[in-house]
């Protein structure tokens, strides 16, 4: 199990992807999508007869003592509130700051970074597809804090 700042950069990388992919469409982000492709256990909720809910599923932990579904609702808010995001309820879209930073190339590769995060999500769950969604997402969330790539 990763930690928490490890689970959190890939779980942003596949949180672009989406948003990446569908832009300029404002999406509700797949959970099942994320759990999936990271080996996340997906399983059936199924409450005592006399509790009420709209859940219809759980997702296992992502880090330590966390849920994963949780864990990606924080992950939305913390990219909303840094202005990486808009949203309008569950639908979520780019920001034109994050759009900005996903359509530059990364220090030493040809591709922008938003093309390279789509396309290693498609092999994320490997050890080396984390390793590498975390460390783009890093240089991106990186370079915003900084102003842009070296500004």
């Amino acid at each position: 199990m990763e930690s928490n700042f490890e689970a959190f950069n890939q779980v942003v990388g596949l949180i672009f992807d989406q948003l990446y992919r569908k832009f300029p469409i404002a999406v509700e982000i797949d959970h099942d999508e994320i759990a999936e492709k990271l080996g996340i256990a997906i399983l059936p909720y199924d409450p005592p007869s006399m509790v009420i809910t709209i859940r219809t599923k759980i997702y296992g932990e992502i880090a330590p003592s966390t849920n994963m579904e949780d864990f990606v609702n924080e992950a939305i808010e913390f990219l909303a509130v840094e202005g990486f995001l808009q949203r309008d309820g569950y639908s979520i879209r780019l920001s034109a700051k994050a759009l900005t930073l996903l359509n530059a190339p990364l220090p030493g590769l040809e591709k922008p970074a938003g093309a390279q995060i789509v396309e290693i999500s498609k092999n994320v769950g490997t050890a080396a597809g984390k390793a590498a969604i975390g460390e783009i997402v890093g240089q991106v969330i990186g370079a915003a804090a900084r102003g842009f790539w070296g500004s």
